[in-house]
Order: structure tokens, then sequence, then C-alpha cells
């Protein structure tokens, strides 16, 4: 068969390259968001980079393996594992049949993908497998999975060989600055637009607004007047497209754009440089940088002189080498372990530190030391609590919620409504204090003790990072 969903995730669709060619009749593009992500999935998972995956936003989405094949898994860090055993992303892995692949909060960008080796089993849609939730078509019944879906293999491999790629790649995840600087070519209307306009729009680093969606970028800064907005005619889009509504708040398409457009377009993101801007999350910052089409086209070949090189040299491997099923081998795949001594080192340091409160944690493990309240809290699937020679402390009265999203925080449903709570209200376990948003999906937080409110770290409207301390309340048996 192939898979069996176990968890949906907050929205996971099966995109390919996309439906080209369909624009002129009224249908969108649609297919893969971060196309490098998407191919080098297909790539390492010994496929054409036209072969369908499946796409992950948010939250990942978890499955059984009801067939035995291999998968890679690309994109931003998704915390993938195999019945609990952590592994690396970026290369091949074989998975036996009967076992669950697990992946968690997407960190560090938006989207993550997973390819499975020979493609799957989606019928085709003007030509293409991938999902436009918009139109309903593609994908599976043109719609996000659920739980219980079942997707089968088109062509799993039967020996687990995917050869010349067994170690797979070490590439690491681009450092996120606090401005990420995005290339683009300058429109070929430059008179829709003044040179104060154009200038306002090279100097402003922009937010990328949480009204951002798989249709498009929101983004938010100083405001771009246009000389001639009236006399605009529509046209038709393309990916990457910066428009300019009468708002003046730039509006960047993505893959789930609207066939036409009348906004003035007052440039065009490079390829390269598109996967960039769709891994930005809600929050964060772009300045956008104009090159010549030259330079861009330069850009495009150096990227696929990459790929090219990436297949030769696969191939150049494939005759020889032993089954990547023999070779695959725990280090590959399981990330160093959490003990006890190297927790007492992170305990040691930060007690001999200026730090008054540290917080850290992971899928594995959980890190609070708050030195003005003498607690230190460690939760930990990998390792017991360590004995240390530090007197004890009293029970613990606070409980901290932590964001488990990238996203942009709300203190309130929205902007003209009261707050979910104020400091000092007392909660239930199951009521909702606060909203996280992503790529215009909306995820409740809830309390998840009885408590009272006790104070906010982070501002309505305010970006947040996952493991972020969001909330505290003092604990309480009853509310």
């Amino acid at each position: 068969m192939g898979i069996q969903i176990t968890s949906s995730g907050m929205h996971t669709t099966v995109q390919d390259q996309g439906r080209n060619g369909y624009q002129r009749y009224g249908f969108s593009v649609s297919g893969a968001m971060d196309s490098f992500s998407y191919r080098l999935a297909n790539f390492l998972a010994g496929n054409t980079d036209q072969e369908a995956v499946l796409e992950m936003a948010g939250t990942g989405a978890s499955f059984i393996f009801t067939e035995s094949n291999t998968l890679a898994v690309t994109g931003a860090e998704c915390c993938p594992k195999l019945d609990g055993r952590a592994l690396k992303m970026n290369q091949p892995v074989w998975v036996e049949a009967g076992v669950e692949l697990t992946t968690g909060v997407i960190k560090n960008g938006t989207f993550s993908y997973i390819a499975f080796a020979g493609g799957l089993h989606i019928p085709e849609v003007m030509g293409s497998q991938s999902t436009s939730t918009r139109y309903g078509v593609g994908g599976l019944y043109g719609r996000t999975l659920r739980i219980d879906d079942e997707i089968a293999f088109k062509a799993p491999l039967k020996s687990g060989q995917v050869k010349g790629l067994e170690r797979g790649l070490s590439l690491n995840a681009p450092e996120k600055k606090e401005v990420t600087t995005i290339r683009f070519i300058m429109g070929s209307e430059p008179d829709l637009f003044s040179k104060t306009a154009t200038e306002t729009f090279l100097d402003t680093a922009y937010t990328v607004s949480s009204q951002s969606d798989r249709m498009g970028y929101r983004l938010k800064g100083s405001r771009i007047g246009t000389d001639q907005q009236q006399d605009s005619l529509s046209e038709g889009t393309v990916l990457g497209d910066i428009q300019i509504p009468p708002d003046g708040q730039p509006i960047v398409l993505m893959a789930d754009r609207q066939t036409t457009g009348g906004y003035p377009v007052i440039g065009t993101i490079t390829t390269v440089d598109i996967p960039k801007m769709v891994q930005c999350t809600p929050g964060e910052k772009v300045r956008f940088l104009p090159i010549s089409l030259e330079e861009a086209h330069d850009l495009l070949k150096q990227q696929e002189e990459w790929f090219k090189s990436f297949e030769e040299n696969r191939l150049s491997l494939k005759n020889g080498n032993a089954s990547f099923k023999e070779k695959q081998s725990s280090e590959l795949t399981v990330f160093e372990e959490w003990d006890n001594e190297k927790i007492k080192d992170i305990i040691s340091v930060v007690d001999k530190s200026t730090l008054t409160l540290f917080t850290y944690k992971d899928d594995r493990i959980r890190i609070r030391i708050d030195k003005q309240q003498q607690v230190t809290d460690v939760m930990s699937e990998d390792a017991p609590v360590p004995e240390t020679e530090e007197p004890s402390v009293p029970e613990q009265s606070t409980f901290t919620i932590y964001s488990n999203l990238v996203g942009l925080f709300f203190s309130r449903p929205h902007p003209d409504a009261p707050p979910f709570v104020v400091e000092g209200e007392s909660v239930r376990a199951d009521q909702t204090v606060a909203r996280v948003e992503i790529l215009n999906i909306q995820y409740d937080i809830l309390a998840g003790t009885n408590g009272i409110i006790q104070s906010f770290f982070v501002e309505n409207d305010q970006a947040i990072q996952y493991g972020q301390p969001l909330i505290e309340l003092t604990v309480q048996e009853e509310a």
C-alpha cells in the first residue's frame, strides 16, 4: 500500500511542480511553495524532480508505513522521528512497514517536505498531482490530509537501494538574520512609481504579516504610492510578483496566486530567492535588493548546475555500492542523546553566569532555571533528572505556557475584541488564553492547568518563536 495518516498537522497537502499551462482557463498553478526543498527531497529519494511529495506547513504530519520504502525529509526543520527515534534531515532513509514517522513543530521556517522513492499514487488533474484547496482539485480529494487517510506508493523500492547517496547531504539551515535580503528584478513599467516611491520601497525593511498564505505574502511597512493606480490593466500573474495595492502595502504572489491581477507590480523576486521568501515566518523582516535580469539568470544557472552535479555524482556512484539498507546505521540517523552529565554542565554554567532566567526546550528535554525563584526544572524523555548538590527548592507553584509554534501571538480574538484573559483572572485547564496565527491558520493556546494568570511575557501581535515563554500562571487545584 503506502502510508496511513495518524496526525494531519496544521496544513499538509500533496504537491508537485504545479499545474502549468492552465492559468488562461482560470486555474492557479499551485505546486510546492519551496521549489528547492521540493526538488532536493525527490533527488534524495531517487526520483525525478517531478514526483509528488507531501508539503507540511506550521506543524508536521505523522503516518504509519503500510509498505516498506525509502523517504527523504527536507525544508525547514520538523524534528522527524521513526518510532520515537530522531533522524536527520536531507538524507534518504529506509523505513520498514509498520514503522511510524512522526514530525513536530516546524522551526526556522514554514514549510517541510517528504518525498517517497517511486512517488505517490495520486491521480493527475490537468497534468498535475498538486492540491489546490482553493478550487478543491488535485492531491487527495482536493483538500488537506486528514487522520486515517491512506496514500499508496506508486513504485516503491523493494530492496532499499538508493545508491550514491547513502550518507545524504550536509546542508546547514540558513542562519536567521534580523533582516533577510531578497533579490528581485525591477518591474517593466517603472513609470507607475515615482522615484520617491521606489526609494521608499528599497529603503524599507518590511515585516511579513500573519495575513499571509499560499496565495500571497502580505508585508507591512512604509506605504508605497503609485502614480497611475487607476490606469493599470489586468495581466497574467507571475510567481514572485510584488504587487502594490491601493493601501501601499506590498503583496508577494505565491503558488496559489490568482491567475490575473491589476495592481501595479514594482518587481519580481528572483527564482532562486523565492524559497528564501517562502520560508520567512510572520513577524520576520525582509528587505528587497534590485539586481539585473542577467544576474538573476546567472544565479539560476548556478543552482541548476548544482542540481546537475548532484545527480551526476549519484549516478557515478550507483554501480558497485552496497545496499543502502545494509549501510544505513544509527550514527547517520540518530541525534546525540542527552545524559545526566550534560544536563549538570548546563545547570553549572548557568549558575555561574549573570543570567537570572534560562529556558531550553526541544522534542526530548525541557530545562528551566529561574534564579530569582530558586527553581530548577528538568523534564526529559531520554534521561532522568540528575541529582545535584544544590539545596532543595520548594515545590514549583507556577506554570509557564511555552509556544509550540512559530508565528504571531494574539491576546485578543480580533483587534476590537476584549482579551481572552487578563492578569489576575482564574482560568480552567481547557480554557483558551491566547492564539497563534501562521499562514492565515489560527491555533488556540489552552491554559493547560487550572490557575490564575500571573503575567504575559509577550505583547499582542508580537512575532514569537518555538519554545518561547508566553504566559505564566499560579497553579490552583480548582479554578
